[in-house]
């Protein structure tokens, strides 16, 4: 069900065709919030559904990870946050991987381009990151009590529009396909297909690493991290069972990084999947 505190852009319109898909969430949207994510926290600690969903049309305070800004103009982009109630502990290391295939596969079917995974929670296109997934969750004696995933995705951006630090290495749907898309088609398309992952998190969770490592752009790829003040280098192999990324580094050994530390990948060329 939509509660809406405002009216829908147009091009949210998939939104009030599909009650089937929507209806299995809590969709709430705001002309304007700070963060999708902090009042998609506010209302978890206020104890609302599980699957409530939060869309903005602008954000004034979108960040990412390490908490740095997102750009959130509006009427181009999504930005949205999904509240998840009933993520268990041991899984919820994997829930960026399962959003992230979500949103992948959302994409290549909405919009007809290929889609890359970046470690640990960002996705590509031609080598350019276009959407970003950051969770926060909440936990005290040692339980999860919910988790919060917001999910950035440049759609209708102009490239000229993207701010100057960030041109250069950034594109958008829109940019890759040569004309604009839906963004309505494109949420529709991530809750079906989010339905269907989180589904999978909690029956066989091998098949996301396995499916994230299909279509990333890490693994595979030489890499250079930061660990304990200390710069390694070495070849992406895999996702450990937490998630955690295998490096296998140049005298043999391998080790795992968290996504705590800042990791560099050289890139490799794709071809279509």
């Amino acid at each position: 069900m939509i509660f809406s505190h405002a009216n829908l852009p147009f091009d949210f319109n998939a939104l009030r065709l599909f009650p089937d898909i929507v209806n299995s969430y809590s969709v709430h949207f705001f002309e304007s919030l700070g963060s999708t994510n902090d009042k998609a926290r506010m209302l978890a600690a206020a104890g609302c559904e599980n699957l409530t969903v939060i869309i903005a049309d602008r954000q004034t305070e979108g960040r990412g990870r390490f908490g740095r800004k997102w750009h959130s103009p509006p009427g181009v982009n999504i930005y949205m946050s999904i509240v998840l109630a009933k993520i268990s502990n041991p899984l919820i290391t994997l829930l960026n991987y399962a959003v992230a295939l979500a949103v992948a596969r959302a994409v290549r079917e909405s919009a007809g381009i290929d889609v890359r995974t970046k470690w640990p929670n960002d996705l590509y296109c031609s080598g350019k990151k276009f959407c970003g997934i950051l969770t926060e969750s909440v936990s005290s004696g040692g339980r999860i009590l919910y988790s919060v995933t917001g999910i950035g995705i440049n759609v209708n951006q102009a490239k000229e529009e993207l701010p100057d630090n960030i041109r250069e290495n950034t594109t958008g749907i829109s940019i890759e396909r040569g004309g604009g898309v839906a963004r309505g088609d494109i949420i529709i398309q991530v809750m079906q297909y989010l339905n269907y992952y989180l589904r999978l998190l909690e029956t066989d969770p091998k098949v996301i690493r396995k499916e994230w490592c299909e279509i990333s752009m890490t693994v595979g790829s030489r890499v250079n991290a930061v660990v304990a003040d200390t710069l390694i280098e070495g070849e992406a192999v895999s996702l450990d069972e937490h998630g955690a990324l295998i490096v296998r580094l140049d005298t043999g050994e391998s080790i795992t990084l968290t996504g705590r530390e800042p990791v560099s990948p050289r890139l490799k060329k794709f071809t279509e999947y």
